[in-house]
């Protein structure tokens, strides 16, 4: 029994595979490391347009000093090019002050900030008002700590009226002055006193060269953990794959699973290198970016395995009308995964959601009059599914055309005829019309009608008949309530005799062998009562 039963999952999962599709290849795996090294070099291409000033929408300040964000932000750009005069502008300092003592606090800020900065700068508000929920007096905002050992400093910005900027975000004085002092805890990296002068004294984009290739160098090791981790998880899969081996864990999973570890990896390494705020805020987002995609593709391919499995199981145990309903299914959440990814990619570059959701629901309104008969189709394809109307491998017959069902997709239903064409028809249309599910029938009946000569005598005829209609009601696949064989007609051609046979089938290639079997006993039976079939048309 044990074995009939594996034996049914198997066929179940090779049935399934033909339904939803093959499983990953290997190729997909060997991608995985030049799709992480364009994510590496993404990341280094985004610190690198940072430094340009962005072409951000600017009121009076021509330094971007309008929201809080916007004043951290462009301080740490200028400070990262070594132009602490401009960084000077964005602390809050009298102009002799800022003159005098300006560069220096500037350059002492930012190396508090690059060693012991640990919030995201996303997180600062990015409204001229600045975040009102966040416990501070209105004109104030907190953006963050600097932590370095014990010592903790709050970094709060105030709102200012400038003369010729109009009302400004800048860095308050006492973060200034505290941060200052935190700078002589400032730890350097103590791998510099060991590395050649020139790879620490030399810098790329205002970043030491060492970590530049550090992080670089380091990439193909990152990826060579994250397999590792797998490999170690994958022992406890190990057990389950030997018993299923139709669909392997490591196959589904390998992947995206290794590429999430890798990134996590590389994401620990960078962090240890002590690399800038700034650059770490862009290296942060593009990581984010990719996790988010990697982890899509994670979720992309746990739900083919579980439609798979579905699908393999209602094989196995005969219930088919649950196949379309997975398919559909599967096709649904795939597209509520990518709308819930590109959100959580807007959101992570920093967009403010509640904006895009209200974008989102006006050109919801939009598309959806625009799209009436998309929407239509899909509807209509949920309608097919949820109320069984037919599902995948069902013979169906629509107006004249009778069509085997391939698939039912969320805008369309793609069906073969007999002529092997291939006739796709939207599942609005479909949900209108009137279907015979010829799959569906208990069994299926043969009517046949033929003409026997006009000169058979009356009791030859009667012979004839009965002769036939014993053959037909004994037949051992003919349900004999339901069957009938009469005289209906006597017409110019001959003696029209009909016959309605209901065979206990419900597959089509045996109902055609019984056909044939009951149809070559019907000539013999009227040859052998000494009679013979007339023409259509009468003989002059």
């Amino acid at each position: 029994m044990g074995r009939h039963r594996a034996g049914a999952r198997r066929m179940g999962l090779r049935a399934a595979q033909v339904i939803i599709g093959s499983e990953p290849s290997r190729s997909m795996k060997a991608s995985l490391v030049p799709a992480f090294c364009l994510v590496l070099a993404g990341a280094l291409a985004a610190q690198t347009f940072s430094l340009a000033p962005k072409p951000e929408p600017r009121g009076l300040d021509e330094l971007g000093r309008e929201t809080p964000r916007g004043a951290v932000l462009g301080f740490l750009r200028a400070a990262q090019r070594d132009r602490y005069e401009v960084a000077a502008r964005f602390l809050q300092l009298t102009d002799a002050a800022r003159n005098s003592e300006g560069p220096r606090l500037a350059r002492q800020l930012r190396a508090a900030m690059d060693s012991g900065y640990g919030d995201t700068l996303d997180f600062i508000s990015a409204r001229p008002e600045g975040n009102p929920d966040d416990g501070m007096a209105p004109g104030e905002d907190h953006a963050g700590a600097i932590q370095i050992g014990e010592r903790r400093v709050d970094v709060v910005l105030i709102r200012v009226n400038d003369p010729r900027a109009g009302m400004i975000w800048l860095i308050s004085h006492p973060t200034v002055i505290r941060a200052a002092a935190l700078y002589e805890f400032v730890g350097f990296p103590a791998i510099e006193e060991r590395l050649p002068r020139a790879l620490v004294d030399r810098r790329l984009l205002s970043m030491p060269l060492w970590q530049w290739l550090a992080a670089l160098l380091f990439a193909p090791v990152a990826l060579g953990l994250g397999w590792l981790l797998f490999s170690l998880v994958g022992v406890l899969f190990r057990r389950y794959d030997a018993a299923n081996s139709s669909v392997s864990w490591k196959t589904t999973v390998g992947a995206p699973l290794a590429a999430l570890l890798a990134m996590l990896a590389h994401l620990a390494f960078v962090d240890a290198l002590g690399v800038p705020l700034l650059y770490r805020h862009y290296y942060l987002r593009v990581v984010s970016v990719s996790f988010l995609l990697a982890l899509a593709w994670l979720l992309w391919r746990l739900i083919d395995r579980a439609a798979l499995r579905a699908v393999a199981r209602s094989q196995a145990t005969g219930e088919r009308a649950a196949t379309s309903l997975f398919l559909l299914g599967k096709r649904i959440l795939k597209a509520f995964l990518v709308v819930a990814v590109v959100l959580a990619i807007l959101s992570t570059l920093g967009y403010q959601m509640s904006g895009v959701i209200a974008g989102l629901g006006l050109g919801g309104v939009a598309v959806a009059l625009a799209a009436q008969k998309t929407i239509e189709n899909l509807l209509g394809g949920v309608s097919l599914v949820s109320d069984e109307v037919f599902r995948v491998g069902d013979i169906v017959k629509l107006a004249d055309k009778t069509a085997v069902v391939e698939d039912i997709g969320l805008r369309s239903t793609r069906l073969r005829t007999p002529e092997r064409a291939e006739l796709s028809i939207p599942n609005g249309v479909l949900a209108g019309l009137n279907i015979e599910n010829l799959s569906r029938r208990d069994c299926i009946v043969m009517h046949q009608s033929f003409l026997l000569v006009l000169d058979t005598r009356p009791a030859l005829l009667r012979a004839t008949v009965e002769r036939i209609r014993a053959l037909v009601l004994n037949h051992p696949r003919v349900v004999a309530p339901d069957s009938r064989v009469r005289l209906i007609g006597v017409e110019d051609a001959g003696h029209r005799v009909e016959v309605y046979a209901v065979f206990r089938t419900t597959d089509p290639l045996e109902f055609q062998a019984l056909r044939e079997e009951v149809l070559f006993e019907l000539v013999s039976a009227v040859e052998a009562a000494g009679t013979r079939f007339a023409s259509r048309v009468p003989l002059p």
